[in-house]
């Protein structure tokens, strides 16, 4: 393409060679154009100004070149001879979107000033143009690039910031419907617990209260139905409640074999922990019960009292129970036993209320009927002959009932008695002694051996010879009658380590001990027999080994007993050591 006239050669050479600083460093611009002294001098223009500059006098060439590395910059002629300017910008927009594209031509009309309005050519410059026109073109094409770019990374941080910020949003909403979700769900479980501590009556029978407690406990925990496996001192209950039906039904154990049911009265009654006894009869009731179950899951939570473990309650259901179902169920339970527990206590405060005014009563009747009893003995015992063997047996056995009898109406007023002074210390070799001495001829008389073990000589205990004396006889004449045919019977004290966070405050404790050869006690009765009254005998009392547990408990100590039918008992009575 012809260029004659079309530039000032001379113009070109004073701004070449008065041009300012450079207003870019090493930007990379394409020129092309068919004309070799344009290439040159625009070329030689754009170099001196700072920029890196390529050249290319044909369309093809100029494709080549960009598909080698892209261009910040493009300035190209119209017509070219191989192609059009118009063709070579789209090729360069196609590879950089952000690409400036500058078109001159001596020959522009509307139509090709319409293409490169389409095209989104930057600059349309007709020839001839000026110089400072051009560089001022490239100048602020350049800058506007940057500006598309630097607008495009600030749109996508934005809209990365913007995506992050949702994200955060939404996670935080998540976050607070799951907090609203949990407070609704704790709310429901402390109006459940404070529902059944109002309206669940210690007094009643355990199926309604169990069926209250299904009632509260379905609207903050789901299941399909609910099942207690508890054991009392008669026999072992296992009940069913099915919600989905208007009558409760029950479990289907009769197709198990006794067993079967026997070892869940051992997991029930065992010596475990109680977590592991719970995971136990959790995991055999699964076994055992799993066509009930329909497959589904299962928990349960401790029927126990401040003392002892009677089994468990449990519900079930098709899905998975998580920990929260398990905690409220164990709380539920809980609240439930406490409230019998409290019905209990006060039932035998006024029943003991109410015996204590009855035994005051019998105590003085029984004393005066004592005494005049003991008159007449006197009158008998000095108008017979106590050298004869038979008539001083007759003496001894009805001075020994009499002083049973005295005994027992000490221990009837005991019972009722406010506590004592709790200042008295006992010697423990004192003690045996006394024991012994008391009870030696009845072990005598019945074939009874003692034995004696202590292994300090010097133990001293917290409590009066007198109260800790009458109790240990009580144990004995316990074990004497357990030994029908005779036996040994082992007296002893030693040195014993507290149980208890509790009763590591107050230091060593001592075991004192009473263990015979007797016919036991059954696992059935070995629960009760530190209840008030319980006896299997038929003259029993059943007042001795409650008053021992009496006497632990005021002075801060504690009782054990194991037996084994055929085989013999040991009760233990431990007190702090002085």
């Amino acid at each position: 393409m012809k260029t004659d006239g079309l530039i000032n050669r001379e113009r070109v050479e004073e701004l070449s060679s008065h041009s300012d600083e450079p207003t870019s460093t090493l930007e990379r611009i394409l020129v092309v154009d068919d004309d070799p002294s344009v290439l040159d001098f625009l070329a030689k223009l754009l170099v001196r100004q700072g920029y890196q500059v390529e050249t290319a006098s044909s369309f093809g060439e100029a494709i080549t070149l960009l598909q080698e590395s892209p261009f910040a910059l493009t300035l190209t002629d119209l017509s070219l001879p191989d192609g059009n300017g118009i063709d070579l910008i789209n090729r360069v927009h196609s590879r950089d979107p952000h690409a400036i594209c500058i078109l001159i031509t001596g020959f522009g009309t509307m139509e090709s000033a319409i293409d490169a309005i389409h095209a989104r050519v930057y600059d349309f410059l007709p020839k001839p143009f000026d110089m400072n026109q051009l560089l001022a073109t490239v100048r602020n094409g350049l800058e506007r690039r940057c500006l598309e770019i630097e607008n495009q990374r600030l749109i996508e941080e934005l809209q990365a910031e913007r995506q992050s910020l949702q994200v955060r949003v939404d996670e935080a909403t998540q976050d607070l419907q799951t907090k609203l979700h949990e407070v609704e769900k704790l709310n429901n479980e402390i109006t459940v617990l404070f529902e059944i501590m109002r309206d669940i009556r210690g007094d009643l029978r355990m199926s309604e209260s169990l069926d209250r407690l299904s009632e509260y406990l379905k609207r903050a925990l789901e299941f399909d139905s609910l099942f207690w496996v508890v054991t009392d001192m008669s026999d072992q209950l296992i009940s069913h409640r099915d919600l989905s039906d208007a009558i409760p039904s029950q479990f289907a154990l009769h197709d198990l074999s006794p067993s079967q049911l026997e070892d869940l009265r051992s997991l029930i009654s065992g010596k475990e922990d109680l977590g592991v006894r719970q995971s136990l009869i959790r995991n055999w009731m699964m076994t055992h019960l799993e066509p009930d179950l329909k497959g589904g899951d299962l928990i349960v939570g401790p029927f126990r009292t401040s003392s002892e473990f009677f089994g468990v309650i449990g519900v079930c259901r098709s899905s998975r129970f998580g920990e929260e179902d398990q905690r409220l169920l164990s709380l539920a339970v809980s609240q439930l036993v406490t409230l019998w527990e409290e019905n209990a206590v006060i039932q035998r405060g006024s029943q003991m209320a109410s015996i204590g005014e009855l035994t005051a009563e019998v105590a003085h009747d029984l004393r005066n009927g004592i005494s005049a009893l003991r008159h007449i003995t006197d009158h008998f015992l000095g108008e017979i002959d106590l050298s004869d063997p038979q008539n001083a047996d007759y003496q001894e056995v009805l001075t020994e009932n009499l002083c049973r009898t005295d005994d027992l109406i000490r221990e009837l007023l005991a019972l009722g008695r406010q506590e004592e002074d709790l200042s008295h210390t006992t010697p423990v070799r004192k003690l045996l002694d006394r024991v012994l001495r008391i009870s030696g001829r009845t072990l005598e008389r019945n074939r009874v051996a003692v034995e004696v073990i202590v292994d300090d000589e010097d133990l001293v205990v917290s409590g009066s010879i007198k109260e800790i004396s009458e109790a240990l006889i009580n144990v004995i004449m316990n074990s004497i009658q357990a030994m029908e045919q005779g036996g040994k019977l082992t007296l002893g004290a030693q040195t014993s380590q507290p149980a208890s966070e509790a009763e590591e405050s107050m230091g060593r404790f001592v075991r004192i001990f009473v263990t015979d050869t007797g016919q036991g006690i059954p696992p059935e009765n070995l629960k009760r027999v530190f209840g008030r009254y319980f006896t299997t005998k038929s003259e029993g009392t059943g007042l001795g080994l409650p008053r021992l547990q009496k006497l632990a408990k005021k002075h801060l100590g504690r009782t054990e007993i194991e037996s084994e039918v055929g085989k013999g008992t040991t009760v233990s009575l431990f007190l702090p050591r002085v």
